[in-house]
């Protein structure tokens, strides 16, 4: 199935459009490969297509893979293009059980453990160690290759950044944004009368993902959701009080919006002008820029808490499954490789805002030339420095929902914020536990 939708912004545009034309010098043509033989290698790659964030970017997407399939003839990639991170993640864990596995997938990056766990993606150790082991790793960043074994190359990676009106803050007497969680009350609460009069909210923080959001005020609290070991849960410490006890007072003084806005419309509510500030992934930078909006703003550090600043890494990895034959997997090593390297991984980045993965990405025109003009696409790659990794555990859907359940449950008033962490804590022993093993390795993890 493939789907072309949107457009990028006009430099952005130029700059990848350029870049495509030079490639398509060096093949015959830079299209969709109908004369691929019977005797090339077919690769079945899933990418997820998340409403308001990705579905402008296919078009992007199906050049690159028309380009890869261009400059290997023995190999065709057939790209399906499928609906939300969790979409993808059911649909793979569908064909799996069923013995029918893809060659290929984009998957979120706190899938990975309940994939380990069924045998589902291979690392990737004996390909790395050919291809150079330390020194080719050594191209991405080290933050986003947390774990030994690499069972994925990381591609759609990103962090949480806070997205500023700076001309509303303005208009509303502030010269700058919050830089800690005091800031957030003490500058926003006098003034959001002033907002709600003109229909406006100071500050979103949208639902769906709000675990990943929560996430990172836990760390800034110098606390976390769940260990880096996967098992042990830690949604009841006193920083995630003190993180969610500040969530809950944003949402009494009216600061923040309950219920949280939905996250597919909360960059299209930005866009209009009717949140001054809003928590997202730097995958919506793309969405801004494309947009009409006539105002000035900036992407900006989360604000940091007691314990500084602090983010969780997002986003997804590229994955080659198990139970699919040796030539496929080697297709599927030079695809990801090919999708990560510096040229292919800056363009990716300067049509989605993402963090380009590969660090020679940045010396590429294509990503200065964007830099320049849209300083927001370092942020979170800036912000790296505080970051961790993303909450993981086996069964990680059901985790999420406890956490988000109960986190949605305190903001709206149906629990308290102790009953809200001590049932959200038992959920998680209950999920993580409730069959008594794990089945996975302890591995060590970088904090």
């Amino acid at each position: 199935m493939r789907r072309t939708n949107g457009h990028l912004q006009p430099l952005v545009a130029a700059v990848v459009s350029l870049f495509f034309f030079f490639l398509s010098l060096s093949t015959v043509c830079l299209g969709f490969n109908e004369t691929a033989g019977d005797d090339s290698t077919k690769l079945s790659f899933f990418f997820p297509l998340v409403p308001g964030i990705h579905s402008d970017l296919v078009g992007v997407m199906e050049k690159l893979i028309d380009k890869f399939n261009d400059e290997n003839p023995g190999i065709h990639v057939e790209d399906t293009y499928l609906g939300s991170y969790t979409d993808v993640h059911a649909k793979v864990v569908d064909l799996v059980e069923a013995g029918t596995p893809p060659d290929v997938a984009v998957l979120n990056v706190n899938a990975m453990v309940g994939l380990v766990q069924k045998s589902a993606i291979a690392p990737l150790t004996d390909y790395i160690n050919k291809a150079g082991g330390r020194g080719f790793l050594d191209q991405f960043y080290s933050s986003l290759l947390v774990h030994e074994p690499v069972y994925g190359l990381p591609m759609m990676r990103s962090t949480p950044v806070l997205y500023v009106n700076t001309d509303l803050l303005k208009e509303a007497g502030i010269d700058s944004p919050p830089t800690t969680w005091q800031q957030l009350v003490d500058d926003y609460a006098p003034i959001t009368n002033y907002f709600l009069d003109k229909d406006i909210h100071a500050l979103a923080i949208p639902d769906t993902w709000t675990d990943w959001i929560f996430g990172a005020f836990s760390r800034q609290a110098g606390s976390q959701l769940i260990k880096n070991d996967w098992i042990t849960a830690t949604f009841n410490s006193e920083g995630n009080s003190e993180a969610l006890n500040l969530w809950v007072e944003l949402t009494n003084k009216g600061i923040v919006p309950s219920p949280l806005v939905p996250w597919s419309n909360a960059i299209n509510l930005f866009v209009r002008g009717k949140v001054a500030m809003l928590y997202y992934t730097t995958g919506g930078i793309s969405r801004i820029k494309s947009s009409p909006a006539n105002f000035t703003w900036e992407a900006v550090f989360c604000p940091a808490g007691p314990a500084g600043y602090g983010v969780e890494e997002g986003g997804a990895d590229l994955h080659i499954f198990n139970n699919i034959p040796k030539k496929n997997q080697d297709a599927a090593w030079k695809l990801i490789t090919f999708l990560t390297s510096p040229e292919i991984a800056a363009t990716w980045s300067a049509a989605s805002g993402y963090i380009a993965v590969n660090k020679e990405s940045y010396n590429t025109y294509i990503m200065e030339s964007v830099v320049q003009e849209t300083p927001a696409y370092l942020v979170a790659r800036d912000q790296f420095e505080y970051a961790h990794a993303q909450m993981m555990s086996k069964n990680i859907n059901e985790v999420r929902n406890v956490v988000n359940g109960n986190l949605n449950d305190a903001l709206t008033g149906g629990k308290t914020v102790v009953e809200a962490l001590e049932d959200g804590q038992a959920g998680l022993i209950r999920i993580i536990f409730g069959d008594h093993q794990l089945g996975l390795p302890t591995w060590a993890w970088a904090t």
